[in-house]
């Protein structure tokens, strides 16, 4: 579903409205899964990427994606930080076994906001 660039606008403004740090948005995958993006040239989403056997290795966690609207993986999820809490869980190889996925070396892509 195409958003328009006005709603965008509107929604950045309120965010920094209420979240006077926020304008960076980062994006973080496993390195593994760098190839597709470069050669798609896009950020897609979650189903999109899925859809297409374009993850090669899935970093998202089962549990948090069962406790989110399913519409939210429609879209690509951004962080306004590169030190998410999720990042703690998954981020390098998994001494023991966890309900968390792996995400061996984790990548970032950082994009700017001019609102």
């Amino acid at each position: 579903m195409p958003i328009s660039p006005e709603f965008l606008d509107g929604k950045l403004r309120e965010l920094k409205a209420a979240f006077p740090h926020a304008g960076d948005f980062c994006f973080f995958t496993d390195i593994d899964n760098l190839p597709s993006i470069f050669a798609v040239g896009a950020l897609l989403s979650r189903n999109r990427a899925m859809e297409g056997g374009l993850v090669r290795n899935d970093c998202a966690s089962a549990s948090v994606l069962t406790n989110t609207p399913p519409w939210v993986r429609d879209y690509v999820r951004l962080y306004f930080a590169p030190k998410t809490p999720m990042l703690y869980h998954v981020e390098g190889l998994k001494r023991r076994a966890d309900d968390w996925p792996e995400c061996p070396i984790p990548v970032y892509l950082s994009f700017h906001s001019d609102v």
